[in-house]
C-alpha cells in the first residue's frame, strides 16, 4: 500500500508529463504546413522578365502621357482604276490584321483601306513617279489628341448618295450646293508608346446656310448654320509604329453613287481621276526641358 501522499505525487507526475506531451503535438502541428486541398488552383507570379533582385517597375502599365502625335497625310492623284483595279498595289497593303467586318463593309461601298509598313515605301514612291501622279503633303501639329477635316470635293452642284450599312440595308439621299470631307480624328493609342489611332467618317457639309430650330430649356432657339450630314464608316484603326493607313477607292467605286465614288473619284476633263490617301502618324515624346522629340518618326518624304 502506497500512502496517500505518495499516490498524489504520482498522479502530479502523469499530468505534467501529459501536458508536455500535449504542448510538444501542438508544437509538432504549428511545424507541419498543412497539405494543399485536391485540384486547389496554383497561383503563379510572373515580374515581365524581371530578373531576381531587380526592382519591379509597378508603373509599366500606366498610360503614356508624355506621348504626343502628328498626322502626315499624303494625298496622290492618279487616273481612275489605277490603283483601286490594281491587284498587284494591294498586294503591299496589310489587309488582314484589321477590322475584317469593316472591311467587307467598306469594300461594298466602294472604299478600300489597308496598313503599309514603311519598309514598302520605296514601292509606294515608284508608283508615284511611273503615274506622274501629285503628292500633297498636310501635316498637323503635335498634339495628344488631334483632329481636321480633309476636303475631297468642293463645289459640287448636286450628288446623290447611296449608302449600305452593316444591316445590308441600303439609304440614299440627293444633296445640293456641297462639298464632300473626311472628319479625322487621331491619339496615341493607349499603354502602347509609339501607336496610333485613327478613326474617320465621311462628311457632307451644305454650301448654304439653313435655318435649325433647337429647343433648350423650354425655349426655342433658332441658328443660320451650314447643314451638315455624317456618314459613320466604322474605321477606327489602331496603326502600330513604323506603319501607315492606306485609303482609297474599291473596283464597287465604278458605280456613280457609291460612297466610294463621290468622295474619292471626280471628274478631270475627259478621264476622271481618284484619290488615294497615305495617312502617317508620327509619334513624339515631350521633354519638358526641350522640344518634342521623335520616338521613330519614318523618314517617308524622301
Amino acid at each position: 500500500m502506497h500512502s496517500p501522499r505518495f499516490a498524489g505525487i504520482i498522479l502530479l507526475s502523469v499530468a505534467v508529463m501529459a501536458g508536455c506531451a500535449a504542448n510538444e503535438a501542438r508544437r509538432t502541428v504549428v511545424a507541419t504546413p498543412p497539405a494543399p486541398a485536391p485540384n486547389q488552383p496554383v497561383h503563379l507570379t510572373t515580374t515581365g522578365h524581371v530578373a531576381p533582385g531587380e526592382k519591379i517597375d509597378h508603373q509599366i502599365a500606366r498610360e503614356d502621357v508624355d506621348i504626343v502625335m502628328q498626322l502626315d497625310i499624303y494625298t496622290l492623284t492618279v487616273p481612275f482604276g489605277a490603283v483601286s483595279s490594281d491587284t498587284r498595289f494591294w498586294k503591299h497593303v496589310d489587309e488582314d490584321h484589321i477590322d475584317l467586318a469593316t472591311h467587307a463593309l467598306l469594300l461594298s461601298n466602294g472604299l478600300r483601306y489597308g496598313i503599309g509598313p514603311t519598309s514598302e515605301w520605296d514601292y509606294f514612291k515608284g508608283l508615284i513617279e511611273r503615274y506622274g501622279a501629285t503628292a500633297q503633303k498636310g501635316s498637323v501639329a503635335p498634339v495628344k489628341k488631334g483632329s481636321l477635316e480633309l476636303p475631297m470635293r468642293k463645289n459640287i452642284a448636286e450628288q446623290d448618295i447611296f449608302y449600305l450599312n452593316e444591316h445590308q440595308h441600303l439609304y440614299g439621299r440627293s444633296y445640293e450646293q456641297c462639298e464632300n470631307l473626311l472628319s479625322l480624328t487621331f491619339e496615341p493609342t493607349p499603354r502602347h508608346a509609339g501607336d496610333a489611332r485613327l478613326e474617320i467618317c465621311a462628311l457632307v457639309r451644305g454650301l448654304r446656310k439653313q435655318y435649325q430650330v433647337t429647343i433648350l430649356n423650354e425655349a426655342r432657339e433658332i441658328e443660320l448654320k451650314y447643314p451638315e450630314y455624317l456618314y459613320d464608316l466604322r474605321l477606327r484603326q489602331d496603326i502600330v509604329m513604323d506603319h501607315f493607313l492606306i485609303l482609297g477607292p474599291s473596283p464597287v467605286a465604278t458605280l456613280p453613287d457609291c460612297l466610294g465614288h463621290t468622295f474619292f473619284v471626280r471628274p478631270n476633263g475627259p478621264e476622271p481621276v481618284e484619290t488615294i490617301l497615305l495617312m502617317v502618324p508620327r509619334p513624339y515624346r515631350v521633354n519638358a526641358e526641350t522640344a518634342p522629340t521623335s520616338v521613330k518618326a519614318p523618314a517617308l518624304g524622301k
